[in-house]
């Protein structure tokens, strides 16, 4: 009896562990990682915009040295890591955001095959300000009347975008005889004014704040904000003389 015992607890426990060798000897699936190099203080910032459900992600910050996040200007990577959940391919987009180098958009492949092994690759790149500059519009809105300018692309729009990305801007224009409406923005803009030809419909900006909506022609020391088509002299009757008009800006995506 001793030896039947002991003979039906190996069996058993033959049973119990064949399984859990054979779980560990499978190999695991292999996920894959992208790294982004940045520093403290004004260095980038990264955001992933990923929406699939075939993989999963984890974003981790590491510093080159220890003791890294103490240090002014500390080097670090971000690292974002995926699992596979399910086979299938998407892309997604990292977003670069930097002060200093400014705003720029990566976009990836990603594949998880049917043993859920992931891979990644980056496909493009582009200037995020410059196609928001490219797929906005500038709306001017006065009393129920609707303007749209297209954006020109220099520091001042881009910065302007920026600015306005969240809640629209009063600006209190005062009519100038039948040429333009001058006003004053609410912030100072980062200008590159240069000697222009004044066209009808040009939206200019000078010294930083100052700001106009042209309907006549001239020349002048101005950074041009954007365009209206089409805009004609005519129309600045539309706003009252002798006093302030409040004009609504913001900004209109087709995206």
């Amino acid at each position: 009896m001793k030896y039947l015992a002991l003979f039906v607890a190996a069996i058993v426990f033959a049973a119990v562990i064949v399984p859990l060798t054979r779980a560990a000897s499978e190999k695991a699936a292999q996920q894959a990682e992208i790294s982004l190099s940045s520093f403290g203080g004004s260095g980038s910032s990264f955001s992933l915009k990923l929406d699939s459900d075939i993989v999963s992600y984890e974003r981790m910050k590491k510093y080159d040295q220890p003791g890294g996040e103490k240090l002014k200007g500390g080097r670090y990577d971000i690292v974002y890591s995926f699992k596979g959940l399910k086979p299938g391919e998407t892309t997604f987009i990292v977003e670069e955001r930097s002060v200093l180098l400014g705003n720029t958009d990566y976009v990836y492949s990603l594949k998880v095959d049917e043993s859920l092994n992931v891979s990644v690759k980056q496909i493009s790149s582009y200037d995020a300000d410059k196609k928001a500059l490219e797929t906005s519009k500038l709306v001017l809105s006065y009393n129920g009347s609707v303007m749209k300018a297209a954006f020109e692309d220099n520091r001042a729009t881009r910065e302007l975008l920026a600015k306005m990305s969240t809640c629209p801007v009063k600006v209190e224009f005062e009519r100038n005889g039948d040429s333009l409406m001058a006003g004053e923005l609410p912030w100072k803009l980062a200008v590159e004014d240069r000697n222009i030809t004044v066209q009808p419909g040009d939206i200019l900006v000078q010294k930083g704040r100052a700001v106009s909506i042209n309907y006549g022609t001239g020349e002048g020391r101005f950074t041009r904000l954007g365009t209206i088509a089409d805009l004609k002299g005519e129309q600045i009757s539309e706003f009252p003389e002798n006093e302030k008009s409040t004009v609504i800006l913001s900004i209109e995506s087709r995206e």
